[in-house]
């Protein structure tokens, strides 16, 4: 496609953002550090060598507030970021001399791991942080910039309010999503350490108003943060 299409263009432009924090999970996960955006750029090269109709037929299938063009994109960066086959890691990283590999087998299954939809995974994930968030004891300004910057993908340089306080709204939205996430066994790292002065705190202690167990938990959590801070 020599002309990209405007709506194909203004869409890109807003979900880059989106789409470059997935292909930062994926590169990290395969051990690309500081990749995720040759990724995401290779994946786009390719995306826009594809017929104008089919991309358009792609923008047009909604998905809640997504369409079948973010899940194209998001299986392409998974392929590139892990497939040793695929368009980026061919170029970038030569396949191992290894007589007692089959190639043609590793190409197949790669090849399989390409159609696996990971819309569903992707989706559930979506409705998991909806559901957390749905719980926080949020105030109107904080529930607004959620919707902005989660739900409609967009970003915060966009959203009418000057000054910080934008960014001071969402970054412990943010924080508190993930100790939650922590918390319940999703994910195996704690997110970075809290103070209970602070607004995540307030936000999960009344998200575990009624969980003495969770809130014991994450008080334990804070205590082992700071001691090991202190030394």
């Amino acid at each position: 496609m020599n002309n990209m299409n405007t709506e194909i263009e203004k869409y890109i432009n807003k979900r880059y953002e989106r789409w470059l924090d997935y292909s930062k999970f994926q590169t990290a996960r395969a051990g690309l550090t500081d990749e995720a955006v040759d990724v995401l750029n290779e994946v786009l090269h390719s995306l826009l060598k594809k017929e104008e109709n089919y991309l358009l037929d792609l923008l047009n299938k909604k998905k809640g507030p997504y369409t079948e063009l973010d899940f194209f994109v998001l299986r392409m960066i998974k392929m590139n970021a892990q497939s040793d086959t695929a368009p980026y890691r061919h170029k970038n990283r030569p396949l191992p001399v290894d007589r007692n590999v089959d190639y043609r087998k590793l190409e197949i299954e790669d090849k399989m791991t390409d159609q696996i939809d990971i819309s569903g995974n992707y989706l559930n994930q979506y409705q998991q942080v909806i559901q957390i968030v749905d719980r926080f004891d949020l105030n109107m300004f904080e529930k607004d910039i959620f919707k902005h910057a989660f739900v409609c993908g967009e970003s915060l340089m966009g959203y009418p309010s000057s000054g910080n306080q934008k960014y001071t709204l969402w970054t412990p939205i943010k924080s508190a999503v993930a100790w939650v996430l922590f918390l319940e066994g999703r994910i195996k790292k704690p997110p970075h350490p809290l103070q209970t002065h602070g607004r995540i705190y307030k936000i999960l202690r009344s998200y575990y108003m009624s969980n003495d167990e969770k809130l014991d938990l994450l008080n334990n959590n804070i205590l082992i943060n700071n001691r090991l801070r202190r030394k």
